[in-house]
C-alpha cells in the first residue's frame, strides 16, 4: 500500500467544495484539489495555452481568462505529481470532467491513480432519484449516500 498522501482530484470546482465538505463530515482530513478551468469549450491542446487565450477573448470577449489558467498551474502541478496517490472523480456525461480527465491522463503518463466514476450512477434528491450529469449538482450528503 502507498504511503503517498491521497489527494482527490476532480475537474469541477463546485464538485470539490461538495467532496471537501463530504470527506469532513466523514471524519476524513484528505485534501481535495479542483480544476476551476472549464474544458467543455474552446481549443484545449495548446500547452501554452495562447490558442485558448485567444479564442476565449475573441469567441467570448472576455480577456480576463488568463487569471483563470493561471490559477489552475498548481492545481495541474499537484494532480500530475508522483508525489500523492490521486483519486480522480468523474462523470464521463460531463464534457468537462471528461476532458479534464483526458487532460490528467495525459500530464500523469504512466503514474498509478485511483477512480470514482459516477457515470449513470442514481442519487436521491428532494423530487426523488435521478442521474447526475456532472458531480457538480451533488450536495455533500448525497455523495455520503452514494
Amino acid at each position: 500500500m502507498s504511503q503517498k498522501p491521497v489527494v482527490h482530484v476532480l475537474f469541477n470546482p463546485s464538485a470539490a467544495g461538495s467532496l471537501k465538505y463530504a470527506l469532513r463530515q466523514i471524519g476524513s482530513a484528505d485534501r481535495v484539489i479542483g480544476q476551476f478551468d472549464d474544458f467543455s469549450f474552446g481549443p484545449i491542446n495548446d500547452a501554452a495555452h495562447e490558442t485558448r487565450l485567444a479564442w476565449v477573448d475573441n469567441e467570448l470577449a472576455f480577456d480576463g481568462y488568463d487569471e483563470v489558467i493561471e490559477g489552475d498551474r498548481s492545481f495541474w502541478i499537484e494532480a500530475a505529481s508522483e508525489d500523492i496517490q490521486p483519486v480522480v472523480w468523474i462523470s464521463l456525461l460531463s464534457a468537462n470532467e471528461y476532458a479534464g480527465f483526458l487532460e490528467f491522463l495525459w500530464r500523469r503518463s504512466c503514474a498509478d491513480f485511483r477512480i470514482v466514476d459516477v457515470t449513470g450512477l442514481t442519487f436521491q434528491g428532494n423530487n426523488g432519484p435521478f442521474t447526475a450529469r456532472t458531480l457538480g449538482v451533488l450536495a455533500p450528503d448525497q455523495i455520503i449516500a452514494g
